[in-house]
């Protein structure tokens, strides 16, 4: 079993130990595409032919991902979106009414047919 990321208000309990988790995503905001796309052209159009730039170029696009990047959770049981501040304090967000529960499940992809997540 994985290790407990949080806890829902509901109980269900968020797992940070797994992948392809239907209830997880990231993302990048606004402020910070414009720089993480400039990364991703550097990566393919300036690495410079040897394997070993091309890692290189590679590495630091993950680097500025995993600098740049945010987690949200939602909720699979209630719906509950959390989002952490800059100092890793969750917020949450209910939804109103009978909202989707799995708004965050892949949209297509590989990860979109497994079923157990």
């Amino acid at each position: 079993m994985g290790s407990v990321e949080l806890t829902c208000r509901c109980g269900f309990t968020f797992l940070n130990s797994t992948d392809n988790r239907s209830y997880v995503a990231h993302w990048v905001a606004d402020q910070d595409l414009d720089q993480f796309w400039e990364q991703i052209d550097n990566a393919i159009e300036k690495s410079g032919p040897t394997a070993e730039e091309k890692e290189a170029a590679c590495m630091n696009l993950r680097r500025h991902l995993l600098s740049a990047r945010q987690t949200i959770w939602q909720c699979p049981e209630c719906g509950c979106v959390y989002l952490f501040d800059a100092e890793g304090k969750p917020h949450d967000f209910s939804p109103e009414g009978d909202s989707l529960r799995n708004l965050l499940k892949s949209q297509g992809g590989v990860a979109a047919t497994n079923t157990n997540n």
